[in-house]
Parts: C-alpha cells; sequence; structure tokens
C-alpha cells in the first residue's frame, strides 16, 4: 500500500475511532458523572499509550521546554475533556461531534495570531464554509441545544486548540 493511501485510511481510521468514542461517552456519562468518567477515559488512555510506547521502543520526550508542556498537559485533556464531557452531558452526541469540527478552525485562527502563521485566502474560504456548515447543521430548527452544554463544549473545544497552538510553539523543531 502507498504512503499516501496509507495516511489516508488512517485519517479514516482515526475519524471513526473519534465518533466512537463520542457515541461510547455520551453513553457513559447518561450512566457516570463526567468528572468521574474523566479519570477512568484519561487511565485507560495513559494505558494505550504506554503499550504504544513499549512495542514501538519510543520514549523520546522533549528536552527543552518540559515544564510548560506539562501544564499544558492539565489544559488538554485535562480541562478540555472535562469541559467537554459536561458539556456532552447537556447536548447531544452529533452536535458534540459537530461542535469538536470547530477545533480545526480554531487552531488556524490561533496559529494566525500567537505563532505568526498567515493563511491563504482559499485556506480561510474552506474554514469560513466549515464553520457555516457546521452552523447549518447544528443551529437548524427543532434541535433543541443548551446553552450550558454549548458553552461547555466550546470551550473545551477552545481549550483543545490552545493547547495544540502552544505545545507546537513549545516543541519548534523537536
Amino acid at each position: 500500500m502507498s504512503r499516501s493511501r496509507l495516511s489516508a485510511w488512517s485519517l479514516v481510521a482515526a475519524a471513526a475511532c473519534w465518533g466512537t468514542a463520542t457515541a461510547i461517552s455520551k453513553r457513559a456519562v447518561d450512566e457516570i458523572a463526567p468528572l468521574t468518567l474523566l479519570p477512568i477515559e484519561l487511565a485507560v488512555s495513559v494505558a494505550v499509550l504506554l503499550a504504544a510506547s513499549t512495542i514501538t521502543g519510543d520514549r523520546t520526550l522533549p528536552v527543552s521546554n518540559r515544564a510548560a508542556l506539562g501544564w499544558l498537559g492539565v489544559l488538554n485533556p485535562g480541562v478540555s475533556y472535562a469541559l467537554s464531557l459536561a458539556g456532552l452531558a447537556r447536548i447531544t452526541a452529533s452536535a458534540s461531534a459537530l461542535l469538536w469540527a470547530t477545533e480545526p478552525i480554531l487552531i488556524l485562527l490561533l496559529a494566525w495570531v500567537v505563532l505568526r502563521h498567515r493563511p491563504n485566502a482559499p485556506m480561510l474560504g474552506f474554514a469560513g464554509l466549515a464553520l457555516a456548515g457546521v452552523m447549518l447543521v447544528v443551529a437548524q430548527p427543532g434541535v433543541r441545544l443548551s446553552a450550558i452544554g454549548l458553552a461547555l463544549t466550546l470551550t473545551g473545544v477552545s481549550a483543545c486548540a490552545v493547547y495544540t497552538v502552544l505545545s507546537s510553539k513549545y516543541l519548534g523543531d523537536e
């Protein structure tokens, strides 16, 4: 299989995992309080990452900015997932997944402001179309969204976007 085809299938698999995880998390927050569920999810994540790093033998951590990167770990997955789970308890799984689709747009805008990575016109246009698409689906008549759930989810998404941009800044070429 070619490298580009493998990359494409990897993205499809990642999207499928994200969608499945959102549906499972929605079911879980119906049974378990979000702040109880969070450490369970994080423990599973750590176990999977530990297994993957053991299998691959990759144990490299960046040398510089470890403290800053460590504190960013509080932001994501900590704060980001806590807010997202609290929001998910108040909105549908599909609305949550669509709201999370705004993350790349937020990353694009934050990278522009913080890292001075100026996007080109087509990229801005496509980001605008993506945001409009999210708005059309999430804000359609008949869809009842909790304002608190919406705010919690978007704040969680924003925390994740801030984490992505700042970690990129601190990792640099590593």
